[in-house]
């Protein structure tokens, strides 16, 4: 079961006024979906200090460096806007940098360790609960933090073993590469694509 020691806004350090940045149509289809979610697993770091206080934890430091970093992406901290167009009953977003904040959320899982993430074949269910924003859409953005942050503590292992990268050699005869070159240059009714193009598109 998943705890939360504490959540806060993070705001930028520096708030600089900046124009409002208007979403391109690329940006516009991506709001009905859910937002991108991205994890990384770290061996858990020894205390900076035998005693710690609120002022020398990692937590405070990653905090910290947040709200410095937010200050060189100022949309992060911002959240959508929206914009009503009577003239034709439309409406239209952009994001607003009002520095209203990044979401920065401290968990623990104590019963969880980084082997029993990693090595079954499925995703386990409790790694949904890693990420702050779940079953949100972009759009929501309006009202939600446009970037939400969380540090999760697993429990304790003896050691983690990061398993040694394999290598795989892939071998194409003449005639597959040809086969392959024939079938791209006929889907797109050319012959410019060359025999690696046509090899490195297929991988």
């Amino acid at each position: 079961m998943l705890r939360i020691i504490s959540s806060n806004i993070v705001q930028a350090v520096n708030h600089k006024e900046l124009s409002r940045i208007d979403l391109t149509p690329w940006d516009l289809q991506l709001l009905p979906i859910g937002q991108n979610q991205k994890g990384l697993l770290f061996q858990k770091p020894i205390p900076l200090q035998e005693k710690e206080t609120d002022e020398n934890t990692l937590i405070h430091h990653l905090k910290a460096s947040l709200s410095k970093t937010l200050d060189y992406f100022p949309p992060l901290a911002g959240r959508l806007a929206i914009v009503d167009h009577e003239e034709d009953d439309s409406i239209s977003y952009f994001i607003d940098c009002n520095n209203a904040g990044a979401l920065f959320i401290h968990a623990a899982v104590d019963s969880i360790s980084i082997s029993d993430i990693i090595k079954p074949v499925y995703v386990p269910h409790i790694v949904h609960s890693f990420f702050p924003l779940n079953d949100l859409k972009n759009y929501e953005g309006v009202a939600n933090p446009l970037l939400g942050i969380q540090v999760t503590d697993l429990a304790d292992e003896d050691k983690f073993i990061v398993p040694p990268l394999q290598e795989r050699v892939f071998h194409f005869t003449k005639e597959n590469i040809a086969k392959l070159k024939a079938k791209a240059n006929a889907e797109v009714a050319t012959d410019n694509i060359s025999s690696l193009q046509a090899v490195l598109s297929h991988i």
